[in-house]
């Protein structure tokens, strides 16, 4: 349902736009990126009418990156932090000793002995012998920090980044093409940094599983924005949106907007909902048919979804125009 405008409507379009400098669906362009010829390139390339192709490219980002959300951060990244950091504290503590596996993760014919398991009200506990049951040796990271805080600690200070990068890069959004460029920088380095957990393969390494959480999780939010920012664009490219703009009250153009940017952002946050369902479920299905051990699920579990990410993301950079706007 790729519908174009005709010959004369388009001069007439951008000839409106020329004069009106409505910069909502106009902004000017160079030859690269309107990709047309015999317009200058002043004037911008109407984005009307919205295509089918460019609205699925934008739905497929939510579902390309709506994995990060529901997989890494909210899931497996968490995991895999408070593992590395409790066996570096525990190694760094005792040097000469294993850390105790929890009892419940005993096999049934080994001996319910030295194993932590946890009490209600009293956190983790340490059960040695049949009777006495004594706390867990307080084992801490350099600084003082409690191996269990590491993953909540470090999801705050990306939370903290995130505020700073919006702040920093939020109006690039509406000015020139940095929506589409930083829209991909940001999927890149998000992406990257997630599938890159994989190398965490050892305890000492949990600051540097900090770090990926830190700049995937602030690329992640960043990503967002810059993803968002699209949404009012399509809605005033949609066909109906533009005609009852021209031809209606402003009452009803409004109505008919904000139906539509509802129903866009409805879809999209469907597709992403779905993939992050669809690649948990996956990895859940992966861990129980291979059983691999925890930290290494937890490691391929991040790469997945770090390509993820990227892949399904290639093609809403290839069907996503950039929306070029007056810098």
């Amino acid at each position: 349902e790729e519908s174009e405008v005709g010959s004369a409507s388009l001069v007439e379009l951008v000839q409106s736009a020329k004069n009106s400098k409505d910069c909502t669906i106009f902004g000017p362009l160079s030859e690269l990126d309107i990709g047309l010829t015999g317009l200058t390139s002043e004037i911008a390339q109407p984005r009307f009418p919205l295509t089918r192709h460019e609205l699925n490219a934008w739905y497929a980002y939510d579902w390309a990156n709506s994995v990060y959300s529901s997989t890494a951060i909210a899931l497996f990244f968490p995991l895999l932090l408070v593992n590395l950091a409790e066996n570096y504290a525990w190694e760094q503590e005792y040097k000469d000793q294993e850390q105790p596996k929890y009892c419940d993760a005993l096999d049934s014919d080994e001996v319910r002995q030295d194993c932590l398991y946890c009490e209600a009200g009293e956190g983790t506990q340490i059960e040695d012998g049949p009777v006495y049951k004594g706390n867990m040796p307080n084992v801490r990271l350099p600084g003082g920090l409690d191996p269990v805080s590491f993953a909540s600690t470090m999801a705050s200070i990306s939370v903290l980044s995130q505020a700073i990068t919006f702040m920093s890069l939020g109006a690039y959004a509406d000015y020139g093409s940095y929506r589409k460029r930083f829209l991909i920088a940001c999927t890149v380095i998000g992406s990257i940094a997630t599938s890159f957990s994989i190398v965490l393969y050892k305890p000492s390494l949990y600051w540097l599983g900090g770090i990926l959480v830190i700049v995937s999780n602030t690329a992640y939010g960043a990503s967002i924005v810059f993803y968002n920012s699209y949404l009012p664009l399509l809605v005033e490219s949609t066909p109906e949106v533009y005609a009852t703009k021209t031809n209606h009250s402003q009452e009803e153009w409004l109505r008919i907007r904000d139906e539509t940017e509802n129903r866009y952002s409805a879809f999209g946050f469907m597709y992403g909902y779905a993939s992050g369902v669809l690649l948990t479920v996956f990895c859940l299905i992966l861990f129980f048919i291979t059983g691999m051990e925890q930290r290494l699920f937890y490691r391929v579990a991040l790469l997945l979804t770090g390509i993820w990410w990227m892949v399904f993301a290639l093609y809403t950079f290839a069907g996503l125009q950039a929306f070029v706007m007056p810098e």
